[in-house]
C-alpha cells in the first residue's frame, strides 16, 4: 500500500438558510504540502457544494487507520 507524504484538512463553513454548515475534507499529495492543501480544498468546495443541493454526504470524513494498524 502507498501511503502519501503529504497531508492536508479543509473545512468550509457556511450559513445556508439560517443554518451554519460545516464541512471537512482531507487532501494527500506525492509532491508537496500545497498540493495537498490544494486537493485538499477542491474536495471540500465539491462536498459542500453537493450537501447544499441537498444530497446527503457525511459532513466529516473518519479518520481511519491503515490496514489494521492502531
Amino acid at each position: 500500500m502507498l501511503i502519501p507524504d503529504y497531508w492536508a484538512e479543509a473545512a468550509l463553513k457556511h450559513r445556508v438558510g439560517g443554518k451554519q454548515i460545516t464541512v471537512r475534507r482531507f487532501g494527500w499529495s506525492e509532491d508537496s504540502q500545497e498540493d495537498a492543501q490544494r486537493n485538499a480544498d477542491a474536495r471540500a468546495e465539491d462536498a459542500f457544494a453537493r450537501v447544499v443541493a441537498g444530497e446527503k454526504l457525511a459532513r466529516r470524513e473518519p479518520k481511519m487507520a491503515y490496514n489494521g494498524a492502531v
